[in-house]
């Protein structure tokens, strides 16, 4: 997602232009500004949120009744949609939905759509009255042209191969990627034949013969011609190239086949040497031998290092999916092998970083998405695999989502687990010794903290934080903190996750979870907050001093001091009121959310008896006024008039207190945000 770019601030921009008219600024002139400013904060946050919110299927789905339901203008729409029994997911969902939408009447809008499938029942019945043709009736001179483009002519039985291509065309039903396997079988048997014209003759004619009209029986035809000790080989690609999203360099795939049957680290990096050496040219034999011709290959920029590996076509893809694929591949073996892409690639990843092998994103990225996957798919962690080939260190070499500044170069796998969200992997552990959450020295709830800036992990991460604090783990102070400061950096990060409000309960979560095992409420922890693009500022406080509705509302229920003070003599009120009248919540997700959360946190701080203690009564006045004013504003559900009751000058004398010098140096490294 592009970063979003931060506009000037209005309200300075006011103040220029007034400056440059030589208007005198007033008291009430200031309040003016301000007003407008917040206004157009306001504004921008929602065109914000409009922008970066993720698009989903039933966002997409609601958008497009949206349009065909308006009733502004006369509107035809015609869709053409191909290949929709390549849709991925349920064919009677899509199949449906293109019906109703054809069948409904809307008020200004015309829709027509035009697809095309393969003549599958689901189509036929959701369809078969509506006007259409059979496309391969109107294909077979397209088909006749690839078979004679597709023939070597150079070959000495040519003729032979060009004389079957009416029965070919015939027998084709339109299918390309059919003709494409049969003129590749019937060249293998032209060239290997060595007798008479017409012993060749009737050697492509009985093959012909032999070969099965439907595809899914013609792969089955290509699987049984592969040796069984090579079967293995032929599952692992497939099933890797089925799993892996996007372009997977053919020697990083002979690598990751090596890794599904080492039996350590040191073994998995000898075995990967030989496809490091190896030329395009011996890769694409190699490929072919333990794929039949199901992988095809391709390279970028016609670079022969660049090659990659793909499998050759959807129905390939289909047929893979099959759930007798596994048992038909590798018969017995395979009724004891759980298994599959996700796991080997998950497998692959990790080794190389145990190998120390420099970590690039594309490594942990695979590991992260497949590891995942492999353990919903499986049912199976990768722990037992970890365990048995030693890896005790991870190297961390490149930076990505995880900080290496806040947990080094190096990790282990139990901190790699955590970070994943690899449930199954955390409980085998637990399984092996009860103590390994009680005993881990790594930093499990810093690394959760990064793992809330990935969109894919963000869900799992308050589940992972139950489970590790049930199990034993000791959440620090330290740590907390820095969970504390990214929920104040909630409200002024410069960059937007897919759902802020999701990743704003997850951190309260995380701390009210750490609370919940034993950690006392009033603990005082290292806090930072961002005023501005480069500024910050840090001071030690209790959590309520963090002031996020649900969590504050947690911890004064908890029996938390609502006037407990900071490290710069401020009680949670005085840094309310200080914050908001810095402007920390500009860059936050919404205006609207902040002045909700900040009315309902005024009034549970005035439940429980909170006070003010360096703020003036100028200032207090003032926030008053602004609070009121927005709330006003953005029509939100608040007594105003309680405000003057809650919201006025009681001040608390002030006292002395001595906090540890560790604040520098918990704050040498910039928290995750």
């Amino acid at each position: 997602m592009a970063k979003w770019r931060e506009r000037p601030d209005l309200g300075n921009q006011l103040r220029q232009l007034l400056n440059e008219r030589e208007i005198q600024i007033t008291e009430d002139t200031e309040r003016r500004i301000r007003y407008i400013s917040d206004r157009q904060r306001t504004r921008e946050c929602i065109q914000r949120e409009v922008q970066t919110e993720p698009w989903t299927t039933t966002t997409l789905k609601d958008a497009l009744l949206d349009v065909l339901r308006q009733t502004t203008t006369e509107l035809d729409i015609t869709l053409f949609l191909d290949a929709v029994d390549e849709y991925d997911g349920p064919v009677d969902f899509i199949s449906t939905f293109l019906k109703d939408l054809t069948q409904q009447s809307f008020p200004m809008t015309r829709i027509r759509i035009c697809c095309s499938s393969r003549p599958w029942a689901t189509f036929a019945e959701q369809f078969g009255t509506c006007p259409g043709f059979r496309i391969h009736e109107h294909t077979e001179g397209d088909i006749r042209q690839y078979c004679t483009a597709t023939i070597d002519y150079g070959l000495q039985s040519a003729g032979l191969l060009n004389d079957l291509i009416p029965e070919i065309v015939q027998r084709a039903q339109g299918v390309f990627i059919w003709v494409r396997l049969v003129i590749s079988d019937l060249t293998k048997v032209a060239m290997a034949e060595k007798g008479t014209m017409a012993e060749i003759r009737a050697k492509l004619t009985s093959t012909l013969k032999l070969l099965p009209d439907q595809l899914d029986e013609y792969y089955r035809t290509i699987i049984d011609r592969i040796p069984e000790n090579l079967r293995w080989n032929t599952y692992v690609m497939l099933e890797v190239l089925l799993r892996f999203q996007g372009a997977l360099p053919a020697k990083t795939l002979f690598e990751v086949l090596a890794c599904s049957t080492v039996v350590g680290a040191q073994d998995s990096q000898r075995k990967t040497n030989w496809w490091h050496s190896a030329t395009g040219k011996e890769l694409e034999t190699q490929l072919w031998i333990y794929s039949g011709g199901l992988v095809e290959v391709f390279r970028i920029l016609d670079n022969d290092s660049l090659l990659c590996a793909q499998l050759m076509h959807q129905t390939v893809k289909d047929f893979i999916e099959r759930p007798d694929f596994k048992h038909f591949v590798l018969g017995e073996q395979g009724k004891v092998t759980p298994e599959n892409g996700d796991t080997f690639l998950a497998w692959w990843a990790i080794m190389q970083m145990g190998d120390r092998v420099q970590t690039t994103r594309f490594r942990y990225r695979n590991f992260l998405v497949h590891a995942r996957l492999s353990e919903l798919a499986t049912g199976r962690s990768i722990f037992g695999r970890v365990s048995s080939v030693g890896i005790d260190t991870l190297s961390l070499k490149r930076t990505h989502s995880i900080s290496v500044t806040d947990i080094g170069e190096t990790l282990s796998p139990l901190l790699l687990a955590v970070y994943c969200g690899l449930r199954l992997y955390l409980q085998d552990a637990f399984a092996a010794d009860e103590h390994v959450f009680r005993r881990s020295k790594d930093s499990l709830y810093e690394v959760l903290l990064s793992a809330t800036s990935e969109s894919i992990l963000l869900a799992e991460v308050a589940e992972t934080a139950r489970y590790i604090t049930g199990h034993g783990f000791s959440v620090s102070g330290d740590a907390l903190g820095r969970i504390g400061s990214a929920l104040k950096l909630h409200y002024t990060q410069e960059h937007f996750l897919s759902d802020p409000a999701l990743r704003c309960e997850v951190l309260i979560t995380m701390i009210i979870t750490a609370f919940e095992s034993s950690t006392d409420v009033n603990v005082t922890v290292p806090i930072k907050i961002k005023l501005d693009h480069s500024n910050y500022e840090e001071y030690w406080g209790t959590m309520v001093h963090v002031w996020a509705h649900g969590l504050t509302h947690y911890l004064l229920e908890k029996g938390a001091n609502a006037n407990a003070l900071s490290s710069t003599g401020e009680t949670p009120f005085d840094r309310l009121v200080a914050e908001t009248s810095k402007g920390i919540y500009v860059y936050g997700v919404t205006t609207r959310t902040f002045w909700e959360d900040t009315y309902s946190i005024i009034l549970l701080l005035g439940q429980h008896n909170g006070k003010f203690c360096k703020r003036s009564k100028a200032e207090v006045k003032e926030f008053r006024w602004k609070l009121g004013q927005q709330l006003t504003t953005m029509g939100l559900d608040a007594d105003i008039e309680s405000l003057s009751g809650i919201v006025s000058p009681q001040f608390i004398k002030p006292t002395r207190h001595t906090f540890s010098s560790r604040l520098k140096g918990v704050f040498s490294n910039k928290p995750t945000g």
